[in-house]
């Protein structure tokens, strides 16, 4: 507690925080002038400013113009996501469909009457300085005041599950208000999708512990809201990982785990329960967006059963493999890494509809160190 302490002085006086120790915003009114004095007997070469020209300057300047807390810049001088999050929650905005950093960064700038072209984002899709730049301008053109976050919220230890169904059903009843939808995370329960911060939030309130005001808790991975929520046995998943039988959506969301890794764990390996039928002019399965663009990553462009390079690329540069269920889904196989390989068209093809399909199957399981054979076999 006496490091964030600290951390809060440093911040507000435009210098970087002590790494692990997030500025507590509540420091105590007789203890603030000690710890300020304290840091002007160092050395100046001793306490690092934040450099104003960079994005992590830009990023604090942002935050305070927002009323957030400060976010830090992640490894490959990326902005996080949970950053644009919080100042498009700040802002009111309200999510735009399957969201993306870069969709989200979008949303913000326009949102503020400023220009978005080209030189806002890389091929990569980072979001460059100049976007963050646009950002401050349009936040400074609004009128906002540079200001720091007031409130923390005091986690317990535990929220009871009692106490998050109880606001699952105040959100059912009357909807997340005054907190917004979420832009990456959702609580879903019997298919029904929850904005993690408004859970959290609400629940807290039945436990009798705070009134949390609207863009204040951070419920993205690695949060301790997102923690608490798991524990409950309410683990947040990320909305691009909820099973559709949407096609277009499928493809969207492929596209941008593609796109955007930050939006997928590198432990994802999809569910272990039979996916769920939906009932069209014809039956399909649900499928997970996620294990597709996981088995599409893990095999590099290269088909995993002839080992020949993927025949072309798509329009959007990726090298073009199909995913195949070496068990069918039809046959009771799992949507998931340890059912899924990744082929080009001609083997997809020859597992479907040639008479090797059993052999086949076999040489894949032989082949792919991830899958996992079914016990009762097909």
């Amino acid at each position: 507690m006496r490091m964030c302490n600290i951390s809060t002085v440093l911040n507000d006086a435009g210098n970087k925080y002590i790494n692990g120790y997030k500025p507590r915003q509540n420091v105590g009114a007789n203890v603030y002038p000690m710890i300020e004095a304290a840091i002007k007997r160092f050395e100046p070469s001793q306490i690092s400013p934040v450099d104003k020209s960079t994005k992590e300057g830009l990023m604090h300047r942002i935050c305070k113009l927002c009323g957030i807390l400060p976010h830090d810049v992640r490894k490959g001088s990326t902005a996080p996501m949970s950053f644009f999050e919080d100042v498009a929650n700040s802002l009111g905005l309200s999510p735009l469909g399957e969201e993306t950093k870069h969709g989200l960064a979008k949303h913000i700038v326009k949102s503020l009457d400023q220009k978005w072209d080209k030189s806002c984002y890389s091929d990569g899709g980072t979001v460059t300085q100049i976007a963050l730049e646009r950002i401050e301008k349009g936040l400074r053109l609004s009128g906002r005041q540079e200001t720091n976050k007031k409130q923390s919220v005091h986690f317990p230890t535990e929220i009871p599950f009692d106490k998050i169904q109880l606001s699952i059903d105040r959100i059912d009843r009357d909807g997340p208000a005054p907190h917004k939808a979420s832009h990456t995370y959702d609580v879903v329960v019997n298919d029904r999708s929850y904005p993690p911060p408004a859970v959290v939030a609400f629940a807290l309130e039945e436990m009798g512990h705070q009134i949390v005001s609207p863009g204040t808790i951070r419920a993205g991975k690695g949060t301790r809201a997102f923690k608490l929520l798991a524990d409950a046995g309410f683990e947040p998943v990320s909305k691009h990982t909820v099973p559709t039988d949407d096609d277009e959506i499928l493809e969207n969301r492929v596209n941008d785990l593609l796109l955007n890794s930050d939006l997928l764990d590198e432990a994802f390996t999809g569910s272990d329960t039979p996916p769920d039928k939906s009932e069209k002019t014809a039956s399909s399965y649900k499928r997970n967006a996620g294990v597709i663009a996981t088995i599409l990553r893990l095999a590099g462009g290269t088909c995993e059963l002839c080992l020949a390079a993927a025949p072309f690329r798509r329009p959007d540069g990726h090298l073009y493999l199909e995913v195949h269920h070496v068990q069918f889904l039809a046959e009771g196989g799992l949507d998931n890494t340890k059912n899924a390989v990744a082929l080009c068209p001609n083997c997809h093809c020859r597992c479907h509809y040639s008479e090797e399909t059993q052999p086949l199957a076999d040489r894949l399981y032989r082949q792919v160190n991830r899958l996992k054979k079914p016990s009762s076999g097909f």
